[in-house]
This record gives structure tokens, sequence and C-alpha cells, in this order.
């Protein structure tokens, strides 16, 4: 690739401003969406579990209905793809040694790419720590190298190239595959946009990268041209290294960081085992479709239940009677579902919280923590009702904030 062809390489910082003012409307869509879509996955999720006893020993409506919550977890699978694009998908960042972190992926790196691929690791020792979640930085070099492989079918070189530039760490990530045109980089970080045949397409790999990349406040270049190769620059803040070196392990232990749930455990549909205790709920859900399906699961588990669609109307009800515990979604019309919980976690603090969110986990859990405290609960749609019930049952028995 020849860099100085403007096809190529735009200057780095009005390309960075460029693609980053071209992309944020797709963001927030693609969150918004997500949101949305999560909000349905519940609401068919739901039925389906409460479904569950209504087919016992129907084998062909036990098969369809397993063949639906397959559905459900694909769904699950799609949204959190969109959530990974906009910046919001679950994230545990640590301080992490660069040239450590290369040691750890490289075996699964020459696997992925095989025989056939020439790999080049190159770490400037200078290169220095930066604050990343590892799990989600080993998965984007493997995601660019899986790309990379999917670019040389007859084999090729694959390299990275890890050094200090100014106040960032710059990791550049090249192939000497097929690479891309103009139109392919331009839409390259898209969701759902493959170069890739529509057998082996995935639509979300590099998107998913760009999204990791700027929620750890990094950016991310593209540099390509067809037939000559393809080189993916990706800048992260640099870190103390010193610091880098010792605060792994405490941060691990206080971060509080919950782990997502897989597909398989939002579209779970394990039947509850019941509730020790009878609660009185003030459920507030402003879709009231879903409102309706989870009244439903409530009041099968003998909880009492009363339903708002909004902020206002709860914190009236919270007035006039006394509830066991407040579960609201977070995103409502008004007065937020967060601002609801802070204001009763205030005036009415013996009573639990429970808060649903269909945006990204992340995010709403490091406001829910900072506002809230560590004791409210948090659970993201689509979350699995048998989930639900041991959350439900904790409480019944007294469990601890």
């Amino acid at each position: 690739m020849n860099p100085d062809d403007p096809d190529v390489r735009q200057p780095p910082v009005a390309a960075r401003a460029h693609e980053s003012a071209a992309l944020e409307p797709l963001e927030r869509l693609s969150a918004r969406l997500a949101h949305d879509f999560n909000n349905v996955l519940q609401i068919i999720g739901g039925n389906l579990h409460l479904l569950n006893s209504a087919v016992a020993g129907n084998a062909a409506a036990e098969r369809r209905l397993a063949s639906a919550i397959e559905g459900v977890a694909s769904g699950a699978v799609l949204t959190a793809g969109l959530q990974a694009f906009a910046g919001r998908q679950a994230n545990a960042p640590e301080l992490v040694v660069l040239s450590q972190e290369l040691s750890k992926c490289e075996p699964r790196l020459r696997a992925l790419l095989g025989p056939a691929i020439a790999v080049d690791l190159n770490v400037d020792p200078n290169a220095g720590a930066i604050r990343v979640d590892p799990a989600r930085f080993h998965e984007t070099l493997l995601a660019l190298a899986a790309n990379a492989r999917d670019a040389m079918p007859e084999g090729g070189k694959f390299s990275i190239r890890v050094a200090p530039e100014g106040g960032m760490s710059m990791l550049t990530i090249s192939d000497s595959g097929r690479g891309m045109s103009a139109s392919e980089r331009e839409s390259a970080r898209e969701p759902f946009y493959s170069n890739k045949p529509k057998a082996t397409a995935r639509g979300l790999g590099l998107s998913t990268v760009h999204g990791f990349v700027r929620q750890s406040r990094g950016h991310l270049e593209i540099s390509s041209e067809t037939g000559r190769g393809t080189s993916i620059r990706i800048a992260f803040p640099r870190a103390d290294l010193q610091a880098a070196m010792g605060a792994s392990a405490t941060e691990n232990a206080v971060s509080g960081h919950a782990p997502a749930m897989g597909a398989a455990a939002h579209a779970g549909m394990s039947a509850p085992s019941q509730a020790r205790h009878t609660l009185s709920v003030l459920y507030v859900e402003d879709n009231l479709i879903l409102q309706r399906s989870l009244l439903e699961f409530f009041e099968e588990l003998g909880h009492r239940v009363v339903a708002t669609i909004n902020a206002e109307d709860a914190l009236t009800a919270l007035a006039t009677r006394e509830f066991d515990l407040l579960f609201t979604d977070i995103s409502l019309p008004g007065m937020s579902g967060l601002d609801l919980a802070r204001e009763a976690a205030r005036r009415w603090p013996r009573m639990r919280l429970v808060l649903a969110s269909g945006y990204g986990r992340q995010l709403e859990v490091r406001r829910v923590k900072e506002q809230i405290g560590e004791g409210v609960v948090f659970l993201p749609k689509p979350f699995d009702l048998a989930a639900l019930n041991r959350v439900l049952s904790d409480i019944a028995a007294g469990g601890a904030r």
C-alpha cells in the first residue's frame, strides 16, 4: 500500500472527525433499536416462559417452543452486537500491560490464522499499558485476525505492531490480503455491513471493534486498497506502566462488575421455584404489553403488585402505602426510572430496588452503582424470568442489600 495515496489514507485528525460525525447518528439509532428490540424479546421470552407448563407432555408443542426460545436467544445476540457498536456493551476495564496481553493472545492468534499465514508481533517496550477490558481486547484482536484470514485464503502475512505515539499507545494490525475499495472502507464499521460472501458474512464484526475502541476512549483508522492489503490503526490512551503492574489484582476485586448473562440465560425457560414469601411490589413499566406479561408472572408467583406507567404515578403510590420492592424500568417518559429509584432510596431506604433496562449494561450499571449504591439489583433486558424469580426469592427471604 502507498500511504501517500489520498484514496488510501486521509489525514488522521480530519479522518477521525469526519468518521465520528458520520457514525454518531448511526450509533444513537443502533442503541435505540437495541433498546426497543430488547423490550420485544422480553415480551416474547416472558410469554414463552409462561407457556412452559401449558405444553408439558406435548412433544410437538415442546419442540416448537424450544425453537422459539432459540430465536429469542439469537435476537439477544443481535442486540448485544448493536449495543457493542454503540459503545454500550458490558465492560470491565483494567490496567493491562500491552506486551503481556499480546503474549497471552499470541497462541490463539496463530491457531486461528493457521500455518499458511505468517504472524509477526512486534511490541515496543515503551508502549506501556492501557486501560481496557482484557477479555474484549483479546476478542478485538481475534476478530481482526479472523477478518485478515478471510482476506488471505491462499496465505499471506499478518502483523501487529505496538508503539507509543504521543500520549497514546498505537496498535497497527496489518494483513497482505485483498484489501478494500474506497466505498468498502467507508462502510466497514457500519452494523450489518460485510464485503464477505453472504454465506459467511456475520455483519457485526468491525462494528463491534469500533464500539469497543470508542468505549475505551480510543480511536480507529482504516487504511486499505484493493489488492494491496489492509492496515487498521487503533490508538488507546496510555496509562502508567508501574501502576498497571500492581493494580490489576486490586481492581478485579473491587470493580463490582457483574458478568453479562449469556444468550441461553437471556432466553432461559426453566420453571421458577416458588418464592418463599409474598412481596408487595410496585412495578413501573411504560410498555403496556410487557407490563401485562410480567404482571401475570408476578401473580403466578403469588406476589401482590401495583403497576404504573410512569415515575410520577409511582411516587404517588409510594406515598399512600408501603411496598417491599420497587421494580422499575430505567427508560420512562418524563422522570426516569433511575431518578425514581434515587428518590425512593432517599425517602424509603428500607424498600428494595430492582432496575431493568433494554440499553447496554455497562453504562446503566455504573450509573446505578454510583448514584444509588451497591445494594440495587440491575436486570438487563431481555432477562430470564427464572433469574427474576431468584431475585424475588432472595428479597422475600430477607437477602442482604
